[in-house]
């Protein structure tokens, strides 16, 4: 014996006006954008973005250094960590060599030193500069 089988009424969707005269149109935030509405929203989009983005090298600066023990020799696996004022820390370990380097935003930073079995080292209000390098 078969189940009988359950009747489900098709979807409508609301009917869209297309533009008169053939003119292209898009639904942009609940509402029928037609013709010149959308050439000027794309240009005034265009300039926005535009403005507002600067080129990428002078968005970041950079923080590097080396990091040596009391008897100056290399300290591998130190974790770095770059904290700012606002927002998530951003962290590095030492190379082999010592050596370090982080890319961080223009501005004060909190930056520490940690090695297990070694005195954390901590050097706050560490300045950044857009385009610029930092050595620590």
């Amino acid at each position: 014996m078969n189940a009988p089988q359950a009747h489900h009424a098709p979807i409508r969707f609301p009917a869209v006006r297309r533009p008169r005269g053939g003119a292209s149109a898009f639904l942009a935030l609940g509402r029928l954008v037609t013709g010149g509405a959308v050439r000027r929203l794309l240009a005034g989009g265009a300039i926005l973005l535009h403005l507002g983005a600067p080129p990428a090298a002078a968005q970041t600066g950079s923080l590097t250094g080396t990091v040596t023990d009391a008897q100056g020799a290399a300290a591998p696996g130190v974790a770095v960590s770059a904290r700012p004022a606002l927002g998530p820390p951003v962290t590095a370990v030492t190379t082999p060599d010592g050596a370090y380097g982080l890319t961080l935003a223009p501005g004060a930073w909190e930056i520490t030193f940690t090695l297990s079995g070694f005195e954390t080292e901590t050097r706050a209000d560490v300045r950044i500069a857009a385009g610029e390098t930092a050595v620590l």
